[in-house]
């Protein structure tokens, strides 16, 4: 649905962005993840359209992004800010009057954020949690079919973390397509499709979360005779791969065949077996190796 090509931007000789290219899938939640001054807000600031970049282009799938296009996405930029003496569907009035939206949409998104029966509390008075599902709530005005989502988790509690993620789960079961930066990794693992690394400007990895998450899947498995183990592991055909991590190997399989298969495998082949166990993937581990590498 976006395209960012040859996406360059620079302030006073130095770089945020350096030659950035990559796509946001249509209905797709794409997590852009990278440290601090890596070239996430500067990247969102120019699908936004409150960034210029000093070269690149934006794409709204082959058209330019433009004023159109941007009327059709939903953006929340880290805290979001309301005039504090008034109360949620004020302000949100406020919000549909400048994007000529129907008032009546107002009743659907606080019901979509949890917020039906505090709309008539003023936005002082709301947890930093409850400040945060309006923001949402804003953005979901008018159904807009991208939503840029810049920390929205950012300096929450747990209890607000887990209700702002089931809020996106839920709008990513719509359909819509998200673009979401974030430095919670165990967030993104549960919300995102796909991922964008960034570091220092310069993309370092694009492509599937479930991907990257296989390469960290695997079996391990411990022997009395690791030699024996090794040979045995060689000579069966559901193995993807193979290395030894320590007084264990690391075992991939491939497409269609599981543990219990493989673990009567070896009973069959004489393997005194001390140990095997599936290990998960961890997104934060392998993300912390691209962004060394």
């Amino acid at each position: 649905m976006i395209v960012v090509r040859g996406l360059h931007k620079s302030y006073q000789g130095k770089f945020a962005v350096k030659d950035l290219n990559f796509e946001v899938p249509k209905g797709k939640v794409l997590g852009l993840l990278g440290p601090n001054g890596s070239g996430k807000s500067t990247t969102l600031g120019c699908i936004l359209g409150t960034v210029l970049p000093d070269m690149g282009q934006i794409l709204w799938a082959t058209e330019p992004m433009d004023y159109t296009h941007r009327m059709k996405t939903g953006a929340l930029l880290e805290s979001p800010f309301f005039y504090p003496n008034l109360k949620a569907k004020d302000n949100l009035k406020i919000l549909a009057t400048l994007k000529s939206i129907d008032e009546k949409d107002i009743d659907r998104v606080l019901e979509l954020t949890g917020l039906t029966g505090v709309g008539k509390k003023a936005f002082a008075q709301y947890s930093t949690g409850m400040k945060q599902r309006l923001g949402l709530a804003a953005t979901l005005m008018g159904a807009p079919e991208l939503l840029i989502l810049d920390e929205p988790t950012n300096g929450l509690d747990p209890e607000g973390i887990a209700d702002v993620r089931n809020i996106i789960q839920n709008i990513a079961k719509e359909g819509k397509t998200i673009v979401l930066a974030s430095h919670m990794l165990d967030e993104v693992q549960k919300l995102c499709d796909y991922v964008v690394v960034l570091k220092q400007g310069v993309k370092r990895f694009e492509g599937e979360v479930s991907g990257l998450m296989q390469a960290e899947k695997g079996i391990v498995i411990g022997a009395e005779n690791m030699e024996a183990l090794k040979s045995a592991l060689s000579t069966y055909t559901g193995v993807e791969s193979m290395q030894a991590e320590g007084n264990y190997m690391v075992v991939i399989l491939k497409a269609d065949y599981k543990l219990s298969e493989l673990s009567t495998y070896l009973v069959t082949q004489g393997i005194d077996i001390s140990h095997i166990s599936a290990r998960q993937g961890n997104l934060e581990q392998k993300i912390l190796e691209i962004l060394k590498s």
